[in-house]
């Protein structure tokens, strides 16, 4: 029988002496990203881990990266950045890009010392490249070493809205986002302070809201739109039956027993639909939210016998 080791106590000089030789045997790359406090590849108390927290061996080359490309390669990496162009919406990455703009503009005209060192023109290549997404955009920012600082006062001035109104957080947390993905399509690391001070800032953001609307009062703008309420919904029940439009009403009806956006119904298909014991089952291919399909649900459609105008399934067999 082996019994097991005693537990040292966190005062033994051996104890000490062999964590020491432990640490002492570790590579360098083990310890990148150790600036917040928790180890690389630790859960970070329950956050996403960062690409800069991770333990990865960026000294070591890469293996091949000498070997001249063929035709064969060219092929294929198109292949590869055709795939890797489903990873965000059309939409999401031009809007991506016109937030960087925003950025280069505010410092082109509030900071012109940092607009001539942190952004970079773009060369010919890289605007017509399909991979990186400029949209004919001609200058980007430079990642690798980027001042957190001028972001956080672009943040700080971009704040309010006209009339004093505040935008919401989610608004603002879109900027840092930009950046992020500019980053990473660039395949330029930011700083770790970047990470660090824009999340900082953007909790504190959050607070600031969360304070203000307990002191009362319309200061904040967190809806870019407004929420259908049932007696328009009855409205627009009604107007679409008089006007004998079945695919306003149709429609109408799915999104708010669905509780969807309207281009979450837009796509329905026929192979969206099935049969339930009593119900008709609505399942999405992907989601705003969801774009791989991995968690999506299933939506019940039910009669409704009380009120044929709100009965989905009269509305379907129209």
């Amino acid at each position: 029988m082996v019994l097991p080791a005693a537990a040292s106590s966190p005062d033994d000089p051996a104890a000490s002496d062999a964590s020491d030789d432990e640490t002492a045997s570790l590579p360098a790359y083990a310890f990148r990203g150790e600036a917040g406090g928790a180890p690389s590849g630790g859960r970070h108390r329950g956050r996403r881990i960062r690409l800069h927290e991770r333990a990865t061996n960026d000294v070591a080359p890469i293996l091949g990266g000498n070997i001249p490309a063929t035709a064969q390669d060219g092929a294929l990496r198109a292949k590869v950045n055709a795939t890797m162009a489903h990873g965000l919406s059309e939409g999401t990455k031009r809007n991506y890009r016109n937030r960087i703009k925003t950025i280069i503009n505010y410092w082109k005209e509030h900071f012109p010392a940092y607009y001539r060192i942190g952004v970079r023109q773009l060369t010919a290549a890289e605007i017509d490249a399909d991979h990186l997404y400029y949209y004919g955009k001609t200058e980007d920012l430079k990642y690798d070493g980027l001042n957190v600082n001028y972001f956080l006062y672009f943040l700080a001035n971009y704040e309010e809205k006209d009339g004093g109104v505040l935008k919401g957080p989610d608004e603002m947390r879109k900027y840092r986002d930009a950046i992020l993905w500019g980053s990473k399509t660039a395949k330029k690391a930011l700083p770790s302070d970047f990470y660090k001070d824009a999340d900082t800032y953007l909790a504190a953001y959050r607070k600031k809201i969360a304070g203000m609307k307990k002191e009362g009062g319309n200061v904040v703008d967190e809806r870019a739109t407004d929420p259908i309420r049932f007696p328009v919904y009855c409205l627009l029940l009604r107007r679409a039956v008089e006007a004998n439009n079945v695919f306003a009403w149709c429609w109408t009806l799915l999104q708010w027993n669905c509780m969807a956006r309207s281009s979450s119904i837009d796509c329905l298909c026929l192979h969206n639909f099935s049969l339930g014991v009593d119900s008709i089952i609505i399942k999405y291919d992907e989601t705003k939210a969801d774009k791989s399909g991995e968690k999506l649900s299933e939506k019940n459609l039910f009669a409704n016998p009380i009120d044929w105008r709100m009965c989905s399934w009269l509305a379907l067999g129209k």
